[in-house]
């Protein structure tokens, strides 16, 4: 009987090659008739199949580490982007701005400098966390005033200092985690003492770069450090020997420090007592770039070559620089409508908020203009929302699950959220399925029957109090003209007009009325029966000569019934949940569990930064 020399060399399950192994040697002359399982060769088996079994496993952990797409070690991946020539993005920290007064000192002196590094903390959980200001703020006397607008950054000031040595030549490698590699300053003094300094830039782009330059290269070495690298007298400047080369930095907490609008202050402030506002909460702060992002990024980083020309392009750079901005959608001037040309157009939804701060805005423009190539000036649209409120009933069968009603309204809850979180929010998410969702929530748990859901839509604006102003609501969906009851299919918040708490509706015919209730708290008296129109079929709302007084929250709601349950979205439109509820009735026994409140992402009112009165 011949021997079976064909030997399967890619299986990387134990059981597998050592079953391999035992078919090989039976297949020998010699070994007719051999005990495999009671005999010692079933220990040499063991042996030789563990021994493969490594092997194959370090063999195929080396070819995925080789490449970025199945690598799996961080610093293998970042090793990959780095031939990419991408550097992953550091840990943030989070800033805002405060507009600042600073009181006269005595002498009334031209200008007041106010130091880099002057710190304001907070306390977030019992923990305090430093702010600094990033620059030094020179502040000069208007009519005996002292006033200037300052940013403060979150993160610990640190420095480090090495000495080039030619004959025993380290490596520049900052010895911190959470480096904040925007806040690296690097100033090479000639020797120790010495007033010679030069300051070192950042080399974001080689082309720029002669034997002269005075620049430093970035990269991501072990343990999340990061290296500075400087040039070999082609490519940047040559550092020579005994050169002190001197390293400030901050080390951040990242992104929980976002969100913060109380801080204490520095007793003084350029030597003299002062008062501060703060403009918005703090936003940009964000953690270490993850190994996805590194791999997501990277390919695209390369492909957009340092220049922004292409829609891509633009999204690309900004996702690779601002880790807090969780979705962009950017679109030529051509094609907006109506076109407007030499013009850029970016929306933005950052992770911990639903618009971008003004500052941010700021910052995203001063960096695009070193990759525009073409001279296209960049506008900022903030995203609308469209918000769907589901209203749903929950039918389970008590004897399938062992969880407790609460429980289970909790799991249907997670199921909710994860839902918004995975599907909605983002400009690549244009359509709500109605099917995939109730479905989600059919398999939160196997005692769930089935849900009877029924979804609202609402639009949110903020109305310019006390002027007549045309507004137009698009929801962007055709509208039924009336609810299943029979009643108006428009519903709205309150908002206060001739000091009558009025509302809207619609008469089913295309016509939206305001009205207030009377004193029976039941009856409707129409005060103005012409208000505005509403298109069903291209679900339009348009109101007409509109000037309240106020409203809740300073923001009108308006809520309306789509006539397909398939919701969609274009342009800078956002979908999220809101108002989100649900009953749970047990089919056993009829018990109904009080309504369920689900605290989803759109039920925290965002009140947009554009100007009042701007159609939404």
């Amino acid at each position: 009987m011949p021997a079976n020399n064909a030997l399967r060399v890619t299986e990387l399950d134990f059981d597998a090659i050592k079953s391999g192994l035992k078919n090989f040697i039976k297949a020998k002359p010699e070994f007719l008739d051999y005990n495999f399982e009671g005999s010692t060769i079933s220990l040499l088996l063991d042996i030789l199949a563990y021994n493969t079994y490594q092997n194959a496993f370090f063999t195929s952990m080396i070819g995925n580490e080789m490449f970025l797409d199945s690598a799996l070690i961080r610093d293998s991946i970042v090793s990959r982007a780095k031939m990419l020539g991408y550097t992953p993005r550091s840990a943030r920290g989070s800033s805002t701005t405060l507009d600042v007064v600073l009181d006269d000192p005595g002498s009334t002196p031209a200008s007041i400098t106010i130091d880099k590094n002057e710190e304001f903390t907070t306390i977030i959980d019992g923990v305090t966390y430093t702010f600094v200001t990033p620059q030094a703020y020179t502040v000069y006397e208007d009519n005996g005033t002292y006033a200037t607008t300052i940013k403060i950054t979150e993160g610990t000031p640190l420095n480090h200092k090495f000495t080039v040595n030619d004959t025993n030549p380290i490596r520049y490698i900052i010895p911190n985690e959470n480096v904040d590699t925007t806040s690296i300053t690097i100033n090479v003094r000639e020797f120790t003492g010495s007033s010679n300094v030069t300051n070192y830039a950042l080399a974001d782009d080689i082309f720029d770069v002669t034997g002269n330059s005075a620049v430093y290269f970035l990269q991501e070495v072990a343990n999340g450090q990061y290296e500075v690298i400087f040039g070999d007298g082609v490519l940047g400047k040559q550092l020579d020997n005994l050169n002190i080369v001197e390293v400030d930095y901050r080390v951040c907490n990242g992104k929980i420090t976002n969100d913060v609008s109380t801080f204490t202050p520095p007793s003084t402030l350029g030597g003299t007592t002062f008062t501060y506002t703060v403009n918005t909460p703090t936003s940009g702060g964000d953690e270490v770039e993850s190994n996805e992002s590194i791999q997501f990024q990277a390919p695209k980083s390369f492909a957009t070559q340092n220049r922004a020309v292409l829609d891509q392009d633009y999204k690309n750079i900004i996702l690779e620089n601002f880790g807090d901005i969780r979705s962009v959608r950017v679109w030529g001037g051509e094609t907006n409508d109506p076109p407007v040309y030499g013009k850029v157009f970016i929306s933005a939804r950052p992770f911990n908020s639903t618009f971008l701060s003004l500052s941010l805005k700021e910052e995203i423009k001063a960096l695009l203009k070193q990759y525009n190539v073409l001279a296209l000036d960049v506008e900022f649209i903030d995203p609308t929302y469209l918000y769907i409120i589901p209203n749903i009933t929950v039918y389970y069968d008590s004897r399938l699950t062992s969880l407790t009603a609460e429980a289970l309204a909790s799991s249907i809850s997670n199921t909710i959220t994860d839902y918004e979180q995975d599907f909605m929010g983002q400009f690549e998410n244009t359509t709500f399925r109605y099917s995939r969702f109730v479905k989600a929530i059919d398999e939160t748990n196997v005692s769930i029957e089935n849900n009877s859901t029924q979804l609202e839509l609402q639009k949110r604006f903020t109305p310019n109090f006390n002027t007549s102003t045309r507004y137009t609501l698009d929801f962007g969906n055709s509208l039924v003209s009336c609810r299943n009851d029979g009643s108006s299919t428009i519903v709205s918040s309150s908002f206060v007009v001739d000091g009558f708490n009025c509302f809207l509706d619609d008469d089913g015919n295309g016509v939206v009325r305001r009205y207030y209730i009377d004193v029976d708290g039941v009856s409707k008296v129409y005060v103005d029966s012409s208000q505005g129109t509403i298109d069903y079929i291209n679900g339009i709302i348009t109101l007409n000569s509109f000037a309240p007084v106020s409203a809740n929250d300073n923001e009108i709601r308006v809520n309306t019934v789509p006539r397909n349950n398939d919701i969609q979205v274009d342009k800078h439109q956002l979908m999220l949940f809101a108002q989100t509820t649900f009953n749970m009735v047990n089919i056993n026994t009829n018990v109904v569990l009080p309504t369920v409140t689900v605290n989803t992402i759109g039920s925290v009112t965002q009140i947009n930064e554009t100007s009042l009165g701007t159609v939404v």
